[in-house]
This record gives structure tokens, C-alpha cells and sequence, in this order.
């Protein structure tokens, strides 16, 4: 099925496996990149200029070949960048700063994320996605979504 003309075709089976519950959708920055904010690994070097990370930093050191060529695909796991960073500048500065980065204008589109939560819907209706995002644009698809982020219980 091809939900546009020029998308992919999606096997029946799956969209029956969809309809069972049975599928989780997945979804990295990549989604939000048409909506002006950027991908991990350009966020993640727009976090470590904001802060001013020293040359000696384990951040620093662990992206050093990354930021010299300027390479998304030679950094290393960017969990640990910021498991790093949040070592040494606290969770609440980490999570303060990302939260400025990524502010969005209330004018940004969410239509990608919107086509995702359609997309993701069970038979009971209900969309499952499971993101990396900071930002918020989820939310703002789909009002009073129920949401659990690392620290909640659902």
C-alpha cells in the first residue's frame, strides 16, 4: 500500500501487524530535521561550543576525529558524549542547555511527526512511538499524547 505516489510500499502484512499491536515505530532526530533542528550529532557539537568544552574534556577527546573532519559517521555512540558531558556539567545544565537549542517556534510544522502518529496507530487507535528526541514536536502533533521519558513511570 502506498499511502502517497511516490512513497514506499508497505507490505500489507505489516500494516495487519501494525493494526495487532504488534509494531513499534522508531524514530531518531531525523524526523524534526525538517522542522529547522538538527540531528544528534549536530546537536551534540552545538552542545559542546555552547559550553565551551575544554580540548582535555573526555567529551572533547571522544569526538576529536569526528569534529576535525567534520563527519557524523566517525564520532562515536553519542550517548556517551553526553554521559560525558553530564559528568561533568550536571544533568539539570546538560538538560537546560539542550532544552534552549532545540526551542522551535509555535509556527513549525509538524506534519511529519503527525504522519508518523497516524501511521503508528493500533486497532485501539492509540499511536506507539518510540523516540529519541528532545524536542517536543510530538507533542505538539498530537495534544495530551501520553509520553514516558527517562526518571517517569507510566
Amino acid at each position: 500500500m502506498r499511502f502517497v505516489a511516490a512513497g514506499p510500499s508497505i507490505p500489507n502484512e505489516l500494516l495487519d501487524l501494525r493494526n495487532n499491536g504488534e509494531v513499534v515505530f522508531f524514530c531518531g532526530a531525523g524526523v524534526s530535521k525538517p522542522a529547522g533542528l538538527p540531528g544528534f550529532f549536530e546537536l551534540t557539537k552545538q552542545l559542546m561550543a555552547g559550553l565551551g568544552v575544554a580540548d582535555d574534556a573526555q567529551a572533547m577527546k571522544l569526538m576529536a576525529a569526528s569534529l576535525a573532519a567534520d563527519d557524523p559517521t566517525l564520532a562515536p555512540p553519542l550517548d556517551q558524549v553526553f554521559s560525558s558531558l553530564q559528568r561533568d556539567y550536571t544533568d539539570q545544565h546538560i538538560h537546560a542547555a539542550v532544552t534552549k537549542l532545540l526551542q522551535t517556534p509555535l509556527t513549525v510544522s509538524s506534519k511529519f511527526h503527525e504522519t508518523v502518529l497516524k501511521l503508528s496507530r493500533s486497532a485501539t487507535d492509540e499511536p506507539f512511538v518510540v523516540t529519541t528526541n528532545f524536542d517536543l514536536i510530538f507533542e505538539r502533533a498530537k495534544k495530551r499524547i501520553p509520553y514516558w521519558s527517562y526518571g517517569t513511570t507510566p
